[in-house]
């Protein structure tokens, strides 16, 4: 019992010492490290720094790094829900974050354990919302919003779930270093994601008509299921032969999903066109590779043609686009050396396709273009 007296009056002495010039928010009175005695954690706003004095350090003196806080809102409190922690925050206008800290009693430290942070976003509410990282599991969690401006209105993210791995981070090393990582991070997320709904909402709104072929076939990876999707392909019967958007995807599930999209640049000036009848599967020991062969309709002079190719082997994709002369009907050759070209495919797979290209597209009707 006189331990315990004597371990709350050297508590309350060190306080009186280095909290007598801060205000009573900036100073908490707890027990941080578990053992039933007095802590005391301070923020000095004059040297910009977090102070915890604790008794399993006989109370001495231990400090953060210098902060760039900045904020006069700014400050520390007691963690909601925990008798044992502390969190230090960082309000701005329309932003802020949060720090959380517990002691870890294996280490004897005080350990940054949890982040979070807010934002509101400019007068739209583009980038709103919030998101919270546990750094001893890595989970991330997000919940953000963004402005699109073809439906002028406020669209709301699904919660993006993620494992994120950050510096283990203690009171003694601890600084705005390891939120400015978080924060970056964490924005790098909101736009990838951002961007891909997007992505994913102007592919809906131009999609004006779609061909999808499905096939299944074994190898040694099991069973494999093939989808191939063409958006906005040619339409010969209607004479549409170009358009703001045309795109084709091919994704192979096995083992792994293999996803493989090619968007094509030049839509106003020509759209794809597809002939499903010609994709072929072919073994090669054992591992099948699927041939997706597409064409173009419109803007290329008689003598010109083009075929592109998309290819699934081995769990590996590839996408090639070549380049034919026609001289005559009956008389087509690839503009550039086929070695060069397809350099880069499986060298288990090359010699055949180079022999099927120069045994399929010798004519100007394998081109479909006329």
């Amino acid at each position: 019992m006189k331990q315990v007296i004597v371990s709350v009056i050297l508590a309350l002495l060190f306080t009186a010492v280095y909290a007598q010039d801060f205000n009573p928010n900036d100073t908490l009175i707890l027990d941080m490290d578990f053992d039933k005695k007095t802590d005391t954690i301070i923020f000095d706003k004059t040297r910009a720094v977090i102070i915890s004095m604790l008794s399993t350090q006989k109370f001495i003196a231990r400090t953060s790094l210098e902060l760039a806080f900045e904020e006069p809102l700014s400050g520390i409190r007691k963690t909601s829900g925990t008798f044992n922690g502390f969190t230090y925050f960082v309000p701005h206008m329309r932003a802020g974050y949060h720090c959380e800290f517990t002691y870890n009693k294996s280490l004897k430290k005080i350990q940054l354990t949890a982040m979070t942070r807010y934002e509101f976003g400019p007068a739209n509410n583009d980038g709103s919302g919030e998101s919270s990282i546990n750094l001893l599991t890595g989970n991330y969690v997000g919940d953000w919003n963004y402005f699109d401006m073809e439906s002028d209105e406020l669209v709301k993210i699904p919660t993006i779930k993620r494992k994120i791995t950050l510096p283990k981070t203690y009171l003694e090393n601890f600084n705005d270093e390891i939120v400015y990582k978080y924060i970056d991070t964490c924005a790098g997320i909101f736009d990838k994601t951002k961007q891909a709904m997007i992505a994913a909402t102007t592919l809906q709104r131009l999609t004006r008509a779609s061909i999808v072929v499905r096939k299944t076939f074994h190898d040694v990876f099991g069973e494999n299921n093939l989808q191939v999707k063409v958006i906005n392909p040619c339409n010969t019967d209607s004479s549409i032969f170009d358009g703001a958007l045309t795109q084709i995807e091919a994704i192979l599930k096995n083992k792994k999903t293999t996803i493989l999209t090619y968007r094509h640049p030049d839509a106003e000036m020509s759209l794809i066109h597809f002939v499903k009848e010609e994709i072929h599967i072919r073994d090669f020991g054992g591992k099948k590779a699927v041939f997706i062969p597409f064409y173009y309709c419109g803007g290329y002079e008689t003598y010109d043609r083009k075929v592109s190719y998309l290819i699934l082997y081995d769990n590996k994709k590839y996408t090639f686009h070549i380049d034919y002369y026609c001289k005559g009907a009956q008389d087509c050759k690839p503009v550039n050396s086929l070695a060069i070209l397809l350099k880069d495919l499986s060298p288990v797979i090359r010699p055949y396709f180079i022999t099927y290209l120069n045994k399929k597209h010798t004519s100007r009707n394998s081109f479909h273009q006329d």
